[in-house]
């Protein structure tokens, strides 16, 4: 088959679609990977690595059409360029991976996501919570009635296992997606070890409450702080709860599903200030720290402070072989998990057990799925947390570390890789073959824009004119 990808403004899923790439490949299949700033108006492609870019210098009139990604971004899209491209290559599906590609980008004057907009078959890899980086009840509203208009051709693989369920609800094809594993797989460090703890992620100081609507505000408080004193809390009954109060008796599945949704979208945007709060409680326990922020957050970390001199803050690791040697040679790995994730275990586990580290994180469903260790590796508590990185830090226990650590990347290995997923992606595509349709551009000039969706337009929002572009979260 001839599958179509986009490639990714991120470094992560940048990483992520090259190495599915190579595995289809290797399966059989034909890639052509989109370039989106080849089609945003302004924009030069390749010029701001890890970001779209572009101006407003051209009127939204015509053929430009403003895309919204959510809370992340907005640009304007040549849209007969990005068509007629799309066109050209009679791809038998296409792939989405990122959150924030054009494919699926909100096209903000017709009230659709630009993949509804095609016939091709579509593959959803939702390594994030499906609905994280939407804005709005009303905009996740759409994302689930757009899933709905594409069921009959299209598959959704889901690496948090609520979305499997709720998107199952709606007699959506689903299957599990699982993290894999990067890097090239190191053998476990037992000697030359040279710091104690270390972090790599995005951090804020701590919680940022910001302007929430009243009702899910003091319920999203009360829920974080538990979730600090007991990090295997669910955040699901907290988001069924504010479901059941916003929505009446005659609402439907899909708005009940939509105000869960928004519940821990909401959470999430608590993420970096919810690592902040758990790494500020580990008191004046010595960690390195590397991030855009790690530096100015141990410089000026709010009050009551941890010993400054105890946390040492450190630029962004530029590849992934430069986080893998950090892993590599720290005694422990921390991860602290983000709040979009109930169930499902971050690709930072596997990436640290590929670089033959030891991580330790918050206790996760699936982690008993992934590994025979997952106790061993895992904390439910803060004080299980400081427990474990003493015990696991002294000298006594180095060996029984080395044991654990090798033990989980033995596992990592077995579970599967790109190829293994790349396989689970053609079964898939087997269901969803389809003859070649009409082009975009030609039935729009035959039947009107509006003939591509198989239900009425959600509630239009208004195009943002005053800015084209944000960096990507």
């Amino acid at each position: 088959m001839h599958l179509v990808l986009e490639q990714s403004p991120t470094p992560i899923y940048q990483r992520l679609i090259a190495a599915l790439s190579r595995a289809l490949v290797g399966a059989g299949h034909r890639i052509s990977l989109l370039d989106p700033t080849a089609f945003i108006a302004g924009s030069v492609a390749g010029s701001v690595p890890g970001c779209f870019a572009g101006t407003l210098a051209e009127s939204l009139d015509g053929p430009l059409t403003p895309v919204g990604f959510g809370r992340v971004a907005q640009v304007v899209l040549h849209r007969p360029l990005f068509w007629d491209r799309l066109d050209s290559l009679e791809a038998d599906a296409l792939i989405i991976v990122s959150p924030i590609s054009l494919l699926a980008g909100f096209d903000l004057v017709r009230g659709t996501f630009l993949y509804e907009q095609g016939p091709t078959p579509l593959v959803f890899l939702h390594f994030e919570d499906c609905f994280s980086t939407h804005p709005s009840q009303e905009r996740i509203e759409a994302a689930l009635g757009s899933y709905i208009a594409t069921g009959h051709r299209s598959h959704h693989f889901c690496l948090e296992p609520r979305n499997g369920q709720e998107l199952g609800r709606l007699n959506l094809a689903t299957s599990p997606l699982y993290a894999i594993g990067e890097g090239s797989y190191e053998p476990p460090a037992g000697a030359s070890l040279r710091r104690e703890v270390c972090f790599i992620g995005h951090v804020h100081p701590g919680f940022d409450w910001g302007d929430h609507p009243p009702d899910p505000a003091s319920q999203l408080r009360a829920d974080l702080w538990r979730r600090l004193q007991q990090f295997d809390h669910p955040l699901e009954p907290g988001a069924l709860a504010y479901a059941e109060r916003c929505c009446g008796p005659g609402s439907s599945v899909l708005q009940r599903l939509a105000a869960k949704a928004y519940y821990r979208s909401l959470a999430h945007g608590h993420s970096l200030g919810f690592r902040g709060e758990v790494l500020r409680r580990l008191g004046d326990r010595p960690i390195d720290l590397y991030g855009p922020e790690a530096e100015r957050l141990c410089a000026h970390w709010p009050a009551p402070a941890p010993a400054l001199g105890s946390r040492r803050g450190h630029p962004a690791t530029a590849s992934l072989a430069a986080s893998a040697a950090i892993y590599r040679s720290s005694l422990i790995s921390l991860n602290i998990t983000a709040l979009q994730f109930d169930q499902a275990v971050s690709n930072r586990v596997l990436d640290v057990a590929a670089a033959g580290g030891f991580p330790l994180t918050d206790w996760k469903g699936e982690l008993g799925a992934l590994t025979g260790v997952a106790e061993a590796i895992s904390y439910r508590s803060l004080e299980e947390l400081q427990h474990k990185m003493d015990y696991y830090g002294h000298l006594d226990h180095r060996a029984e570390r080395l044991e654990i650590a090798t033990t989980l990347q033995r596992e990592v290995r077995e579970r599967g890789d790109y190829g293994a997923l790349a396989q689970a992606i053609g079964a898939a595509l087997l269901g969803l073959g389809a003859p070649k349709a009409p082009k975009l551009e030609d039935q729009e000039r035959r039947e009107g824009p509006e003939s591509h969706c198989s239900r009425p337009s959600p509630r239009k929002e208004r195009p943002n004119t005053s800015t084209n572009i944000a960096k990507p979260g």
